[in-house]
């Protein structure tokens, strides 16, 4: 075969998982997610990044949380 006729590629792609938030506020923090979620994952993510970014936008103030119900792989 002629080695010029070749092309390399990669067979396993990697890829990244991230939470964050978006407001008209401001962005709250993000959230590396190294495992798969469910339940229990999704959870966590909230109580350590949601709320905290919530409470740093928002304060005591009212706010309305929008789930985007992206799947997860």
């Amino acid at each position: 075969q002629n080695p010029s006729c070749l092309k390399s590629s990669v067979k396993f792609l990697k890829s990244v998982m991230i939470w964050g938030a978006v407001t008209s506020s401001g962005v709250g923090l993000l959230c590396f997610i190294k495992s798969k979620v469910n339940a229990a994952v999704y959870w966590e993510i909230l109580k350590h990044f949601m709320l905290p970014s919530a409470d740093k936008l928002y304060g005591d103030a009212d706010f309305l949380f929008q789930q985007d119900f992206c799947t997860c792989p």
